[in-house]
């Protein structure tokens, strides 16, 4: 397996977050969304960071996308970006869909370093349906079996560090938490370069869709800002 996430501060394009709907936009360091033009317009391989830092990632071929409600099936595609980044406390948030037919449980988000992967995706531990290790310190993990989200529905995660009640959200509230290493109070969110959406390292594949990923640089980012991207963009997702 290989590693997760950006970082850096900049702000987003618009108050809407791919379907109108309000999302927290201060302190985002990264923002990707498939159903914002300015992110894709429909054809290319570069999937443009919304924010100033301009962290784009780029497909390695013609990505299978859909516009509405705007996703990238990753299946045998993958995206990539060389920056170095660095952030102490904040959050990373994926909206994913795991294919229901799937034969595979892998990294959907990996940088040098750490990842946010699905299922049994280390063998560390017999329950895992969550890894997210930050690559810094905390490894945070959901344990409610390997395949728990293998349903061919679409979920919300949100991996916050704040150095004072680390936690995994799922779906817009927060779930039992584990620490296979690290703890609430490490700091360190993520560190490191070649990020990749959607495989490890090149060699596997993340079997599923993919709408958004967003990272923010905040000394907190709390249970009410989770809840205000859920609401937000929950329909947009069917839910």
């Amino acid at each position: 397996m290989s590693p997760p996430f950006p970082l850096p501060i900049g702000f987003f394009s618009s108050a809407a977050g791919g379907g109108g709907a309000s999302i927290v936009t201060s302190d985002l360091a990264l923002h990707l969304d498939a159903a914002e033009a300015a992110s894709y317009g429909g054809s290319g391989t570069t999937w443009s960071d919304l924010t100033s830092n301009n962290y784009d990632f780029t497909f390695a071929s013609a990505p299978s996308y859909t516009a509405s409600p705007g996703f990238f099936n990753f299946a045998s595609n993958q995206a990539t970006n060389s920056d170095t980044i660095s952030i102490t406390r904040g959050a990373i948030e994926v909206w994913f869909r795991w294919d229901s037919g799937s034969s595979s449980s892998i990294p959907i988000v990996t940088a040098t370093g750490g990842w946010f992967a699905m299922g049994n995706a280390t063998s560390a531990l017999p329950s895992e349906s969550i890894e997210f290790n930050t690559g810094v310190a905390a490894v945070m993990n959901y344990s409610n079996g390997h395949l728990f989200f293998e349903d061919s529905t679409w979920h919300q995660f949100v991996g916050v560090i704040d150095g004072s009640a680390n936690v995994i959200y799922v779906d817009g509230a927060a779930v039992a938490t584990t620490f296979r290493s690290g703890g609430a109070t490490s700091t360190g969110l993520t560190t490191g370069s070649s990020h990749r959406i959607g495989t490890s390292a090149g060699t596997y594949n993340w079997d599923g869709d993919i709408s958004i990923v967003r990272i923010y640089d905040v000394a907190s980012f709390s249970a009410a800002d989770v809840l205000q991207n859920w609401n937000a963009q929950k329909a947009r997702h069917g839910r």
